[in-house]
């Protein structure tokens, strides 16, 4: 295990060792790079400094001793050679003839003729000896196990009062793998929610170790907090209604409840009469002026204040702020309850690298400085998804004085370089310190379905002049600004402005794209006697409210999105010249006006402007040019106007929707704006009107909408997601309406997480029926993969046993802006500015015909032309003429989201064919890191046949706070298949008639060290990808391609041949590794070694995470200084460890950093 890929370079010829008569001589360490002296005689030797056991390279060694100890530093699968000019001696793959010394970078070539004098000691094998199975073994076994199963049921482990949850809950199987403290708190109102059941056994459990763990006080002296990581509709108000009422029956009489919407107020009242808690009063904090809480105007002494996150950050016209009004209310010793409902809201604390901390982020961080005493409760279905969103959850005590992290920062950076493992390990410490819990509502049920909504023939024709007219609007732009004297604004301004309304425009034409097909499904839906929701992002408010003050009240059809905000654009930000001052009287317009041609629709401006010298204040004659000017701009403004209005663009999808199925007394509306659209009864022209109505108030209209559905009034919802959050649509068995629920969507947010919280209207605690789900998506750029992620996502959060994994790429993958997609789009960026080849072949194009690669890469830098991502454009000449030169500045190289959404303003077909290459460069890095053994896929499963722990796990740390403590582990492994076992593999894929005519057992056809290695191989989820099973380490990770297999190996028809060359190797493989006997590393090679000892460091990690990264930063192979989080379940009585995989060879360097003396137990 652990050899470093050089041996110890040698300085010069070996100088005699002082005092010892000559004969001695130094070299360099391989591992801590110090000189040492070597006494003479000696060949292995362990460095004194860090501890790393080697041998002395070959050209120093007298003939041969006696080897003893296990030697580290040479590679046996690799030839050992001196480099010319620096005398390193270096490790060389059989084979290689040209390479370049990595001491010295001297090109260096391998002259066979010369080999025979460096191996005189017929030790070494001959070059044939490269153990090619076995490399491939060990590549697998750096690649790590599988990535295991996702959720597994849910029930409390340790407490057992109240009724079971009325639907199926889970909890991810790394959580699960943890147990919470002893639960040592008695709840004063038990006896009063047994005989309500009013709280289910999961919601009860919450109380008892969020009211535990409010009895505990930080080092810094403030109150311990409290996380509920609960999943969407789970039921966390009525968790934390029942935590009110518990500190009420404490005399605790105040409460602080922060949530999103003020309108989730009365949800709170509600779930506080749930609890039987009809006593305490809410108040809302929006409805009551800025003077003293508790003064006699106001009179709020007791009871809870709600309010939201906008409202902590307000302040009045007189300067007195909610935030101080709340702390004064509370008063200094205040030790109530302090709940951020939702907190995900105060992320962007720690912002990414240039960005601001948001206000909210800081008040949350004041309230609670202000009020150390208080009981704080986080809660968030996204909280810890992202670390860097966890800054103001101070109270948790993660990090600051006490733990190994002294601020926020270090705590991050230890993440990040942990990835995705590190983080789920966060959330096991954090239940077993039990201050966190998180289960998540089954998706068992639910029915998925990604429907494609191609763009029809209109639509696809609309889309492609928009994106033409934008990209000549953008040259339109440049040369109208390049025209003006240098007095006028920054254009910086305007070209943030143009790309933010760019965005804006192709988002609403990707949802008007998906109209037809809503309506079609939505109708389906209801005449299956379904109802139906209908989820989008964006309500296109702003653009209707602007038509509506332009044209007034009544219009002759629903106001398209795009369009008014292109013409708000050009109206706005069309750079003119100056206004000469001669023009300012008021006969002046009325002659521009009658002198201006009207533009015919359907013009192209490709005409120019000439350029005209900067203007003084003079004569008339310059005056006459100015105004000439002034009017050409003008002029040229209304064009590009009439152009905008002749355009034939889609309207307002929302307004289209509910019109398209019945109006607005078919279809409840629950988003966030104030007015719309609705035709007139004889079908002709459309009025604008408020949502309010006499009887029911603007702040009302959601809460009274939302009745309507659930009452079966309306059978369509339309929730956006501002005026969704927190609300409840499920078929709740509590309400009339319990038709089925058709949950489409019309628009996804680019996050999974937040898309998760759109679907969790639906799908929530209590309902009749789960509902089913259409991600409805079109054929342009990344809308239809993200469709898939999302379902994955989803997928991933219903299949309890996801079976095999591995056949589909794990969900990481597909964060496009992860740091592979940050990766992969700087190597497309660079292939298509020809700085780089690119690493895969462009789709359309073929390798047969070269000019079709680089047609696609004139095409592809002309489409990032377009869209503003190459910039400093110039048109070769000369020999490079026609070609297009031009740079990408650094901050774009890396920003996916610009990439993303910049793309979808491209014609459909360079932005598909974009798109692809961005996604095969993407899956080529991480398929590369995968090999390397570098990627990151979360917590692996080791999986084995047999798998035993050995001894009792010790104890290396216990927390004094929660009395949970860090174990380590050890187990042994058997991974391998009997000749048995895999003959009836094979039987059973024949009995099912699945099999193809390649199935079977094949042997090697090269021997090594006298023997062949032998495997069982059949075809997997995808022809011509074979899977393959060795004896020595059972079902390898990755399929082989039918022509790799067949290269290497050939198959056996005797079984009795294949039997006895299985059973060899099967048994040879418990004594030793694939290397042979001779192996250079001894004890600590596993390659290939069927029966192998396993250390993992299980419990609390978070403790001791900077000790651990020490110990594994000095090991010698690459993957072992990857911290790795693994799962392992024992066969023998399925006992479940998640920790920390700590190599063989690092053991006692871990155990020795730890101070780890004596079992803690005796």
């Amino acid at each position: 295990m652990g050899q470093p890929s050089m041996p110890p370079p040698v300085l010069g010829p070996p100088p005699p060792a002082a005092g010892e008569g000559g004969g001695g001589c130094q070299v360099r360490c391989a591992g801590c790079r110090m000189i040492l002296a070597v006494g003479p005689g000696l060949t292995e030797f362990v460095c004194p400094t860090c501890q790393l056991p080697q041998m002395l390279p070959p050209e120093l060694m007298r003939p041969p001793p006696h080897r003893t100890a296990p030697a580290h530093g040479i590679d046996p699968t690799k030839i050992q050679l001196p480099c010319a000019h620096c005398k390193a001696i270096l490790n060389v793959p059989h084979g290689l003839s040209r390479f370049s010394c990595p001491q010295c970078g001297v090109d260096l070539a391998v002259d066979v003729s010369k080999l025979k004098h460096f191996f005189p000691l017929p030790s070494l094998p001959p070059p044939e000896e490269v153990n090619e199975v076995a490399i491939e073994v060990e590549r697998e076994e750096d690649e790590g196990g599988m990535v295991g199963e996702t959720f597994t049921d849910y029930r409390p482990p340790k407490l057992s009062i109240g009724p079971p949850h009325p639907d199926p809950i889970v909890e991810t199987s790394s959580l699960s793998a943890v147990q919470p403290p002893e639960p040592t708190y008695d709840l004063k109102i038990t006896d009063e929610l047994e005989s309500l059941k009013a709280l289910s056994c999961l919601q009860i459990e919450t109380l008892v170790y969020a009211c535990q763990r409010h009895l505990q006080h930080l080092q810094n002296g403030s109150r311990a907090g409290f996380f509920i990581g609960d999943g969407a509709g789970v039921g966390k108000g009525r968790t934390i209604a029942g935590l009110i009422w518990e500190n009420w029956h404490h005399g605790r009489r105040k409460a602080l409840w922060i949530s999103v919407g003020s309108d989730l107020k009365f949800d709170a009242r509600r779930d506080l009469d749930d609890v039987n808690a009809t006593c305490i009063e809410v108040h809302a904090l929006n409805k009551l002026p800025y003077s003293k809480l508790d003064s006699k105007s106001v009179g709020v002494r007791e009871g809870v204040v709600f309010l939201t996150y906008s409202s902590l950050i307000a302040s009045s016209e007189k300067g007195r702020s909610r935030l101080q009004q709340i702390v004064q209310w509370c008063g200094p010793e205040y030790d109530g309850l302090l709940v951020f409902d939702e907190c995900h809201k105060a992320k962007n604390l720690v912002p990414e690298a240039g960005g601001q901390s948001t206000r909210t982020g800081e008040v949350v961080l004041e309230i609670q400085a202000r009020l150390p005493e208080a009981r704080v409760i986080y809660c968030s279905a996204t909280g810890a998804s992202e670390p860097r969103n966890m800054g103001y959850m101070v109270r948790l005590g993660l990090w600051g004085a006490g733990t190994c992290f002294s601020n926020f920062h270090e705590f991050l950076g230890a993440l990040e370089k942990g990835g995705v493992g590190a983080l789920e390990l966060v959330a096991m410490d954090m239940k077993a310190r039990g201050m966190y819990v998180c289960r998540t509502l089954s998706y068992q049920g639910v029915e998925f379905e990604i429907v494609e909504a191609p763009l029809e023939a209109k639509m696809m024709e609309m889309y492609k002049k928009a994106a033409e007219f934008w990209a000549e609007l953008r040259v339109e732009l440049l040369s109208a600004s390049a025209f003006l004297s240098s007095e006028k604004p920054n254009s910086s301004q305007l070209w943030r402005l143009y790309w933010a309304s760019h965005q804006r425009f192709f988002r609403h034409m990707c949802m008007s794209a998906k109209v037809p097909a809503v309506v079609r499904l939505a109708k389906q839906a209801l005449t299956d006697y379904k109802c139906v929701v209908i989820g989008l992002q964006s309500t296109g408010e702003a653009r209707t409210e602007e038509a509506v003050t332009k044209y007034g009240l009544e219009l002759d059809d629903f106001v398209s999105g795009p369009r008014e905000l292109l013409l708000k654009f050009v109206e706005e930000n069309y750079p003119l010249p100056e206004k000469p001052e001669s023009l300012s009287g008021d006969e002046s317009v009325k002659e521009l006006q009658r002198k201006r041609p009207l533009a015919t629709p359907g013009v192209s401006f490709k005409g120019r402007v000439r350029k005209v010298a900067k203007w003084r204040a003079a004569s008339d004659a310059e005056c006459e040019e100015e105004y000439e000017r002034y009017e050409a701009a003008m002029e040229r403004k209304s064009k590009i106007l009439e152009i905008v209005r002749s355009l034939d663009l889609p309207n307002n999808p929302l307004d289209d929707i509910i019109d398209q199925l019945g109006g607005p007394d078919k279809v409840s509306e629950i988003t966030g704006r104030r007015g719309m659209l609705v035709r007139a009864s004889d079908g002709k022209g459309v009025t604008y009107q408020a949502r309010n109505t006499k009887d029911v108030t603007m702040e009302m209209v959601n809460m009274h909408e939302k009745q309507l559905f659930m009452d079966g009034k309306k059978l369509v919802a339309i929730i956006s997601e501002a005026g969704s959050a927190g609300v409840s649509l499920q078929a709740d068995r509590r309400s009339i309406n319990q038709r089925r629920r058709v949950h489409l969507t019309l628009e996804l947010p680019w996050s999974a997480d937040r898309a998760i919280q759109q679907f969790g209207r639906t799908h929530r605690s209590n309902q009749a029926s789960a509902p089913e789900y259409r991600l409805i998506f079109t054929n342009l750029g990344g809308e239809r993969r993200f469709a898939s992620i999302v379902a994955k996502r989803l997928e991933s959060l219903g299949a309890l046993t996801q079976g095999d994994r591995r056949a589909g790429p794990s969900l990481s993958a597909y964060n496009y802006d992860s740091t592979y997609g940050k990766k992969a789009l700087m190597v497309m960026y660079r292939g298509i500015m020809e700085q780089d080849s690119l690493p895969v072949l462009p789709p359309g194009c073929s390798f047969e015909k070269p000019d079709t690669i680089q047609e696609f890469i004139i095409k592809g830098k002309a489409a990032l032309v377009s869209v503003g991502i190459v910039r400093d454009t110039i048109l070769g000449n000369g020999r490079d003429s026609g070609k297009l030169s031009g740079r990408i500045i650094d901050s774009d190289m890396h920003d996916v989201g610009r990439f993303l959404n910049r793309l979808l303003g491209l014609p459909p077909e360079i932005q598909n064919r974009l798109f692809e290459l961005f996604v095969s460069i993407l899956e080529l890095l991480i398929q590369n890191a995968r090999t390397e053994g570098h990627f990151d896929s979360g917590i692996v499963d080791m999986k084995a046949n047999i798998i035993e722990l050995q001894g009792t796990p010790k104890t290396v740390h216990v927390d004094h706070m929660s009395g949970a403590s860090t174990v380590l582990c050890t187990f042994t492994m058997d991974r391998g298949i009997t000749w048995e076992s895999a003959s009836a593999l094979l039987e059973e894929k024949k009995r099912d008639g699945l099999g193809s005519p390649n199935d079977g057992f094949y042997e090697s056809k090269r021997e090594w060290l006298g023997r062949r290695h032998f495997l069982l191989a059949f075809e997997g989820s995808t022809s011509g990808m074979y899977k393959i099973f060795r004896p020595a380490v059972g079902e390898a990770l990755r399929e082989m391609p039918l022509s790799e297999l067949k290269s290497k190996y050939r198959k056996i028809s005797a079984l009795e041949k294949a039997r006895s060359g299985w059973e060899d190797e099967y048994e040879v493989s418990s004594k030793q590794c694939m290397h042979g006997p001779n192996c250079k590393l001894g004890n600590f090679c596993t390659v290939g070694r069927r029966l192998q000892e396993v250390n993992v460091l299980g419990g609390l990690i978070l403790p001791v995470w900077g000790t651990i990264e020490k110990a594994l930063a000095k090991q010698a192979r690459q993957s072992h200084k990857r911290l790795r989080v693994v799962r392992i379940v024992t066969t023998t009585d399925n006992q479940r460890i998640v920790g920390l995989l700590i190599p063989n060879a690092a053991v006692e360097s871990v155990l020795q950093d730890l101070a780890w003396v004596q079992d803690i137990d005796d």
